[in-house]
C-alpha cells in the first residue's frame, strides 16, 4: 500500500510539472498512436445491420453497414508510390440455421495507396453499404472479407430476426445511433449494390457517422459526449393522420432521466422520427432509450441499450459533478477525497472548487492548468480505455488510472498473442530522473488490459 501510494504522489508531481510547464499538452501524436492500439474504440472491422420496412408489407429491407481498416488488407507494391490491395466482401445470408443459402452476393473491390505507411495505417477506414430485401424469418448473416491475392479471408457472423411490419397497427424499425460530425467532415460511403437515389432516401445519407467507432460490432454501443443523434420509422397500418411519440433515457434503475414528446404527421404510411440528444444531463454508465407511440389503446415501445460517458469540460462540471470528483481519487488525499464524496449534492461543487484552488499551479492567471490537464487525461482515457464487457468507464480500467497519473507513455509497444502468452502491451515513460515501465496483459473475459507488473 505505501509503495502504490509513493507511486500515486509520483504521478501527482509529475502531472503538476506538466501543468506548470504547457498551458495546453499536444495530444495529436498521442491520440493517433492510441487508435492505432486501441481494440474497442478502433476495430479493423466494424458492421451494424438495420431493419427497416418496404412498401410490401411481406417484406423487411436490411440495411447492412460495413466498415474496414488498411492494417485488416494486404497491399502489393505496384510501384514506389503506388500499393493495391485487390479483395472480395461477400455477404451471404442462410436460413433454417445456416443450412440453406438463401442469399449471396459477391461484390469486388479495389484500394490504392500511394505509401507504405498508409497501407498498414489503422486509422485509415473505407466504409460500405448494401441493402437486401427478405421475407420476415430468422437468418444468420455471415460477412466474409476476401483477398483475391493471397485467397485468404475472413468472416464474420451475426443471427438476425426481420420484422413483419403488418402485425399490429404500428411497426417499429430498428433504431439507429449516429454520431453528430462536428468537424464537418462527411465519411465516404461505397455503395456496393444500391444506387446513388436510393441510397439518398435513406436516413444514413445525412448521418454516415453512424458507422463510426461508436459503434462496436453490432450489440455494443458506447457513446462518448453529449451530443449525439437517433433516427427510427413508424410503419403505420392504422388509420390515423399523426402518431404522438414519446422518447424516454431510462438508467438502469430504472428511473426516466429524461423525457420528450413530439407530434408527428404519417406520410405514406410511415412515420420518419429524428432525436437530437444534444447536453442533456444524465449519468454516465448504462441507459436505454425508449420510443414509445401511444394513439390508440396499448402502448407500444421500442428500445436500445447504450454505455454513456459524458466529456468533461470547465463549462459543464456542474452537471457533472460526481465524474469530476470520483477520478480525483487518484491524486487526492483519502481525507479530501471522502469529504468530496460523502458530501451532500448541494455542497460538492463547492468542495471540488476549493480543491482545484488549493492545486492551482497558477494561482495569479485565470486558468487552472492543472484542473485543465487533468480533464484531458480523463476524457482520454474514457475514449481509449472503456470496457464494454464490464461496463467500466476508461477512467475506472487500469490503463485509465496509469495514463491519469502519468499522461502520455514515451513508447507504447503491443506483444501480439502467441499460444503460449496472451496479447500484452508495455507502456514506457521516460522523464528527467524518471523512468518507469508498465506491463499490461489483455483479459478478453473483461475486455481491457489490466496492469500485470510496473517495473
Amino acid at each position: 500500500m505505501k509503495k502504490w501510494m509513493t507511486s500515486c504522489l509520483c504521478g501527482f508531481i509529475i502531472l503538476m510539472f506538466i501543468a506548470k510547464s504547457s498551458n495546453a499538452q499536444d495530444y495529436g501524436e498521442i491520440e493517433e498512436k492510441f487508435d492505432q492500439l486501441t481494440l474497442n474504440t478502433n476495430p479493423l472491422f466494424n458492421y451494424d445491420i438495420f431493419n427497416f420496412s418496404t412498401p410490401n408489407p411481406d417484406i423487411s429491407r436490411v440495411d447492412i453497414f460495413i466498415s474496414l481498416s488498411n492494417e485488416l488488407l494486404q497491399f502489393v507494391k505496384q510501384s514506389e508510390t503506388r500499393y493495391l490491395a485487390n479483395f472480395e466482401i461477400n455477404i451471404t445470408v442462410y436460413e433454417n440455421k445456416k443450412k440453406e443459402v438463401k442469399l449471396h452476393q459477391s461484390f469486388e473491390q479495389k484500394l490504392e495507396e500511394h505509401s507504405y505507411q498508409r497501407t498498414i495505417d489503422r486509422g485509415i477506414r473505407h466504409h460500405y453499404f448494401c441493402s437486401i430485401n427478405l421475407e420476415p424469418k430468422q437468418y444468420m448473416v455471415v460477412l466474409e472479407l476476401v483477398d483475391l491475392d493471397t485467397r485468404k479471408s475472413l468472416h464474420w457472423e451475426s443471427r438476425i430476426k426481420l420484422k413483419t411490419f403488418r402485425a399490429t397497427n404500428f411497426n417499429f424499425s430498428d433504431i439507429v445511433f449516429y454520431q453528430i460530425d462536428t468537424t464537418k467532415t462527411i465519411s465516404q460511403v461505397a455503395l456496393l449494390n444500391v444506387s446513388q437515389k436510393f441510397f439518398q432516401q435513406t436516413p444514413y445519407a445525412q448521418h454516415p457517422q453512424l458507422i463510426s467507432p461508436i459503434i462496436i460490432n453490432q450489440r455494443k454501443l458506447y457513446i462518448i459526449g453529449s451530443y449525439f443523434g437517433i433516427y427510427h420509422e413508424v410503419f403505420v397500418t392504422a388509420t390515423v393522420d399523426s402518431l404522438l411519440l414519446r422518447y424516454e433515457i431510462i438508467n438502469t434503475a430504472n428511473r426516466v432521466v429524461y423525457k420528450q414528446e413530439v407530434r408527428k404527421q404519417v406520410v405514406q404510411q410511415k412515420v420518419a422520427g429524428e432525436f437530437i440528444i444534444d447536453r442533456i444531463t444524465f449519468e454516465p454508465g448504462e441507459h436505454s432509450l425508449r420510443i414509445t407511440v401511444q394513439n390508440h389503446g396499448k402502448p407500444r415501445y421500442i428500445q436500445k441499450r447504450f454505455f454513456f460517458t459524458p466529456a468533461l469540460t470547465s463549462q459543464n462540471i456542474e452537471d457533472y459533478t460526481d465524474l469530476a470528483i470520483k477520478p480525483l481519487r487518484y491524486i487526492a488525499s483519502s481525507e479530501e477525497y471522502e469529504q468530496m464524496i460523502r458530501a451532500p449534492e448541494n455542497e460538492k461543487k463547492a468542495l471540488l472548487d476549493t480543491f482545484w484552488v488549493k492545486h492551482d499551479p497558477t494561482p495569479k492567471t485565470p486558468e487552472n492548468e492543472l484542473r485543465n490537464e487533468f480533464h484531458r487525461r480523463v476524457n482520454f482515457a474514457n475514449h481509449h480505455f472503456f470496457s464494454l464487457f464490464s461496463k467500466r468507464q476508461g477512467w475506472e480500467t487500469d490503463q485509465g488510472r496509469i495514463f491519469i497519473l502519468y499522461g502520455p507513455p514515451d513508447d507504447v509497444e503491443r506483444l501480439p498473442a502467441t499460444e503460449q502468452r496472451r496479447l500484452h502491451e508495455i507502456w514506457t515513460y521516460r522523464r528527467e530522473n524518471f523512468m518507469r515501465r508498465f506491463i499490461f496483459v489483455f483479459k478478453p473475459e473483461w475486455g481491457e488490459f489490466q496492469l500485470l507488473t510496473m517495473e
